[in-house]
């Protein structure tokens, strides 16, 4: 009679110890990609046929003529080349430095979005786990709760059988 008691006390325990557990398994989860540094675009004065020198040597009088480009002096400009070279020199100085720094201050931004979902994420999954684990502490408890009130019953049972015989 006590083996079978044992018995039927082993397999109560066999059987509750496996039963109700969640298994935490981990989401894959990839970050958004960074967005990198602004770089300038390409010169918008490109298509415009750059300013073309005028080479000038000093004669002997003290008068310029114009030379080729391997016996010439100085450089010189028509007003027209010139303001070509003007334009493109306004365009960088005033407009350039402003768009970066607009385009940096929206990298950034994004940047910053992006370490938020991320940090969003890592608290959804700590979130979870920590669930998972609270749950299965609790089912594990309630089962050892189930086995110790088991063990009393059988206990009590066994004094009584013992008293009757």
């Amino acid at each position: 009679m006590k083996k079978l008691l044992m018995l039927v006390c082993v397999l109560f325990l066999s059987a509750c110890a496996t039963t109700g557990q969640l298994k935490y398994e981990k989401q894959p989860f990839t970050s958004p990609p960074k967005s990198e540094e602004y770089k300038l675009p390409p010169d918008p004065f490109a298509s415009l046929e750059p300013p073309k020198p005028i080479f000038l040597a000093k004669q002997k009088d003290g008068t310029w003529k114009e030379v080729p480009k391997d016996q010439g002096e100085v450089i010189a400009y028509f007003p027209k080349e010139h303001d070509k070279i003007v334009l493109r020199l306004q365009y960088y100085k005033e407009l350039t430095p402003e768009l970066v720094k607009l385009v940096n201050i929206q990298i950034k931004r994004g940047n910053v979005l992006i370490d938020l979902v991320v940090d969003q994420q890592v608290a959804k999954e700590l979130y979870r786990e920590l669930y998972i684990e609270t749950y299965n502490l609790a089912k594990s408890d309630k089962m050892w709760n189930g086995v110790e009130k088991a063990g009393l019953w059988a206990v009590i049972i066994d004094q009584l059988i013992l008293l009757i015989q």
